[in-house]
């Protein structure tokens, strides 16, 4: 009789911290929800705020480029293209402008339209626009990423080089060459790859080709043993700015 007792009690607490549990969740995934919400109630003001300068200055390029990184902000994509494209017919050599063109088109996965844009922002990378700058390692690793998700691989890594060139600090030029090497099948030229890297990135180069050779040798996509990773345009990291990085 006492070990029943023992038994309703442990599994009467059981569900009462069960209970808990079901009962918190909604409030973690509403406080959760309401940093995002307050970040996109300020986001739709500025976005207002930058219509009505616009209504007052239709030719003002600079506000047309900021209404296209809001709108990047809230995820409206093709509003961003037609801000950034309102933001190139007024300065056609409006570097950044292109070049943040190109990377909206990548979050759209059209690729060969980020491909020119990338292209269009190299010509210009030496003509300030509104005390912005683009570095030629920036735009040269936005083009090799796209070349190398439109899979012409030997391209993609001649700019990651040449990104390295311009800044032998940009870890994330390498990284991607090592990711370029592995898509070949060229497991030497990794593992080459990982001492240039910072153990961060060497370890997350490591387990991606763990996961491609587990692949090759007939390995469960869904083994638990795997390393999870994500390879689409959003984890890779970015350089937007060389003084302040943003991934």
């Amino acid at each position: 009789m006492k070990r029943l007792s023992w038994f309703s009690t442990t599994f009467l607490s059981f569900c009462f911290s069960l209970g808990l549990t079901i009962a918190a969740a909604p409030a973690r995934l509403a406080a959760q929800t309401q940093p995002f919400d307050k970040l996109k109630t300020k986001f739709l003001k500025e976005v207002e705020d930058a219509k009505r300068k616009i209504a007052k200055n239709p030719n003002d390029a600079h506000e047309h480029y900021r209404l296209g990184g809001l709108y990047v902000k809230l995820y409206q994509f093709q509003d961003a293209v037609a801000a950034y494209s309102q933001a190139l017919q007024l300065k056609p050599d409006f570097a950044y402008a292109h070049y943040d063109l190109g990377w909206c088109y990548t979050r759209m996965n059209n690729y060969e339209e980020a491909l020119k844009a990338h292209r269009e922002a190299e010509k210009h990378i030496q003509i300030p626009s509104f005390k912005l700058i683009l570095t030629g390692e920036n735009v040269n690793y936005a083009i090799g990423w796209d070349l190398y998700n439109l899979r012409r691989y030997d391209e993609a890594i001649a700019h990651y080089v040449k990104a390295v060139q311009l800044a032998p600090t940009h870890q994330e030029a390498v990284y991607e060459i090592g990711r370029v090497h592995l898509k070949q099948g060229d497991q030497e030229g990794v593992q080459q790859i990982t001492y240039k890297l910072d153990p961060y990135l060497r370890d997350l180069l490591l387990k991606e080709m763990e996961v491609v050779e587990s692949a090759d040798k007939g390995g469960a996509a869904d083994d638990p043993n795997l390393p999870v990773l994500r390879t689409d345009s959003e984890s890779r990291p970015t350089i937007l700015y060389r003084e302040k990085a943003i991934y």
